[in-house]
This record gives structure tokens, C-alpha cells and sequence, in this order.
């Protein structure tokens, strides 16, 4: 992992049809990063084919979100497979799709934190950009994990949106808000409305986050 001085990056998960989210009035700052072990393992690159996000059945679905830490699928008929959740500013998702590296405004309890979610293929090593047409191309999943999925603390609706910035691969997601002082998962789900097939756009990764 790289360290800049001031910055941190995360990878988020928006509501459909919510407001573009708006660019952080402050600089990012190294809040919340919880220091990596070591280096994570290399993973097999997964192609991503846009016209696979959704399958012919699923056309003009319904656009559910997982939030709070259960395992519906977002946006497809098959729940997806959580990998392990990381330590550190960036990791692979889990489907070795992308690499997501990510930087928040700030840790602190009912604080509006952003993030700047940085996103590049895996298989040429180029931004993540436009690969499919969505409002909310990244949403941030934010819960406090019990280890049972049905008593997850999620963390509070703040209007959350996200939206490429003019920097390609490069993405602002938030408002979100903690509301307690713990050690967070946030899960980035990308482009979530597609199916989690193993060529679509849908990927997903999760950091701990630490709220103080």
C-alpha cells in the first residue's frame, strides 16, 4: 500500500436514484485507516464485461441494495460471496475485478464522512471508468459486524450518492455518518444494480474502519 501525507482511500455503495454526491469541502486526511498486516495475496484478474451486468431474465428488475451486512444480492438473483474483510487504504475485490484504494475526510462519531474511492481494472491495470451507466456507480455498505448478520449495527440513512469525479477511476461516495465510536465495515459495492456474475461489473470489497 502506498501512503500519502493527509490521505486515506476507501470503496463505497449508493442508494439508486439518490442526489450526485457532492466533493468534500475539506482535504482527506488519514482517519479511520487501520494499519494492513502485510501484503495482501495476488489474485487471478477477472475480465469485466459490461454487457453481462444484467441477464436476460433480470432486465428492467428491481434495483435492491444489501446493506447492513446481510447477503442479499445486489441487484441480481444470486447473493454474492463475501471475501475477507481488509486492513489497510486498498486491496483487490473479491472477485479479483478491480483494485480499490480509498481516502476518507474524516473517523469522527456523527461527523458527514466522504470518500474518495480510486478504482482500476485488474486485468489492464486502467480506471475503472463509465463501465456501466448508473447514478450511483459505488455504495458504501457501513455496519458495526456482531458476527450475526441480524443484529449488525448499520449505520444511519445521511442521503448517501456517489459519482465519478473529473479524475477517471475516481470516485466520491457520502455523506455517511457513524454514529458510535467501533471498529466499522465498510463494504464498497460496485456497481451494485448489475447481477454478481463472474464477468459483470458487480464487485465488492470491505475495510475496517475505525470511528474515534
Amino acid at each position: 500500500m502506498r501512503y500519502f501525507p493527509g490521505i486515506l482511500v476507501i470503496f463505497a455503495v449508493g442508494c439508486a436514484n439518490a442526489q450526485t454526491a457532492a466533493a468534500p469541502a475539506r482535504t482527506y486526511g488519514a482517519f479511520g485507516l487501520v494499519p494492513a498486516d502485510g501484503v495482501p495475496p495476488a489474485c487471478t484478474a477477472q475480465l469485466v464485461d459490461p454487457t453481462t451486468c444484467k441477464s436476460s431474465a433480470d432486465a428492467g428488475s428491481g434495483d435492491a441494495t444489501a446493506m447492513g451486512g446481510d447477503t442479499t444480492s445486489t441487484g441480481g438473483d444470486t447473493a454474492p460471496e463475501f471475501g475477507p474483510t481488509h486492513k489497510g487504504g486498498d486491496a483487490d475485490d473479491d472477485d479479483c475485478k478491480y483494485h480499490v484504494t480509498w481516502l476518507s475526510t474524516g473517523a469522527t462519531p456523527s461527523e458527514d464522512v466522504y470518500f474518495q474511492v480510486d478504482v482500476t481494472l485488474k486485468t489492464t491495470g486502467g480506471p475503472a471508468t463509465h463501465v456501466v451507466a448508473t447514478d450511483n456507480p459505488i455504495v458504501a455498505e457501513v455496519f458495526v459486524d456482531t458476527g450475526d448478520p441480524l443484529t449488525n449495527h448499520p449505520a444511519p440513512n445521511a442521503g448517501q450518492a456517489s459519482s465519478e469525479t473529473a479524475t477517471p477511476g475516481r470516485y466520491v461516495v457520502g455523506p455517511v455518518r457513524f454514529d458510535e465510536t467501533a471498529r466499522w465495515t465498510v463494504r464498497f459495492h460496485l456497481y451494485g444494480d448489475c447481477d454478481d456474475g463472474d464477468t459483470s461489473p458487480h464487485g465488492h470489497a470491505a475495510f475496517f474502519f475505525d470511528a474515534k
